[in-house]
């Protein structure tokens, strides 16, 4: 077998240059959005968020990974701020709430 040789000028044809678009969410912000969202307007910016910035701006697999994705944020809320997201109000939810702490 001969020997592969290795150089710059034979090897360049190989790659191609990417170029890659980075997006930084700015937490302070997003939090400051939703802290004071009533349960509606909760879920309505967690659907939008997910459609528009998560799907568009964000590459997962799964859908469970876009959920994934927003879920660790709102850990890092409640950690960092002592977050609670907002509970329906709906009367079914508030006896579903009270069957399951029962």
């Amino acid at each position: 077998m001969g020997q592969l040789n290795l150089t710059n000028s034979n090897m360049s044809h190989l790659f191609s240059e990417k170029t890659v678009i980075c997006y930084e969410i700015n937490e302070d912000i997003l939090y400051s959005v939703i802290k004071d969202l009533t349960y509606k307007e909760y879920k309505s910016f967690k659907s939008d968020f997910i459609l528009e910035a998560v799907n568009k701006l964000l590459v997962t697999d799964t859908n469970e990974a876009k959920q994934k994705f927003w879920e660790r944020l709102i850990n890092g809320f409640k950690e960092r701020y002592g977050f609670s997201p907002p509970i329906s109000d709906n009367p079914d939810a508030i006896r579903k709430r009270y069957q399951r702490n029962s």
